[in-house]
C-alpha cells in the first residue's frame, strides 16, 4: 500500500492536468496532488438537453436512410 501511494504521488504530481468523474473521486485524488486542481467531468447525459426526437424529424435517421427500418440501439456500459 505504501508503494502504491508513493507511485500515485509521483504520477499525479507530474500530470499536466487531472480529471475524474465524481466529486468523491476528486477528494481522493486531491490527497495525492495538492499543487494543481482536479477537475470533475461528469459522464452522465444531460436529460434537459438530450430529448427523444420523432423518427420523422431525426436528421441521423434521414442521413442513414433508416426511415423505413426498425432500429435497435444500445447506449450504456458493458
Amino acid at each position: 500500500v505504501r508503494a502504491w501511494r508513493r507511485a500515485n504521488k509521483w504520477v499525479f504530481g507530474r500530470a499536466a492536468q487531472r480529471f475524474t468523474i465524481s466529486e468523491s473521486m476528486k477528494d481522493r485524488l486531491s490527497a495525492y496532488a495538492t499543487d494543481k486542481p482536479v477537475q470533475v467531468v461528469p459522464i452522465w447525459a444531460d436529460a434537459d438537453f438530450l430529448r427523444p426526437v420523432a423518427k420523422s424529424e431525426n436528421p441521423f435517421i434521414r442521413e442513414q436512410g433508416l426511415s423505413d427500418r426498425f432500429v435497435v440501439l444500445y447506449s450504456g456500459n458493458m
